[in-house]
């Protein structure tokens, strides 16, 4: 899971930007602020990743731009290891996501026999970071 962790003291303008990124109201953004909590998290695979990998396109553009954000990313796994990912290690997670997503569809194709051999594979969407 990733969450969008937001920065403990934000200023005004860094509370309308963390708006754009969840729909919590300004006072539950500060106390998450204040607690160091998320304001989105996003389970890989799950729910309407469709939507949510769009996100994280979002954060991982903004996070490589010349300005500082608000807040940070954080990787939590299951057995909840938890750990704070840099710009380079978002793009390498959106990357490996990407790969999974690429070989699903690869693998559909071949079970359904729309292609006869892997080479044959063309992505069903655009890569979406």
């Amino acid at each position: 899971m990733i969450e969008i962790i937001p920065v403990e003291s934000p200023t005004i303008e860094d509370l309308k930007i963390l708006r754009t990124l969840t729909e919590m109201g300004l006072a539950e953004i500060k106390a998450a602020a204040a607690h160091q909590t998320a304001i989105r998290q996003i389970r890989i695979f799950e729910g309407d990743w469709q939507s949510e990998r769009q996100v994280l396109a979002k954060v991982y553009h903004q996070n490589r731009s010349e300005q500082p954000v608000p807040w940070r990313v954080r990787e939590r796994d299951e057995f909840g290891e938890e750990e704070f990912l840099s710009p380079d290690g978002l793009k390498s997670r959106l990357e490996y996501w990407r790969s999974l997503e690429l070989e699903t569809q690869r693998n559909v194709d071949l079970e359904s026999g729309l292609i006869a051999t892997p080479e044959e594979f063309e992505p069903h969407d655009e890569d979406w970071f």
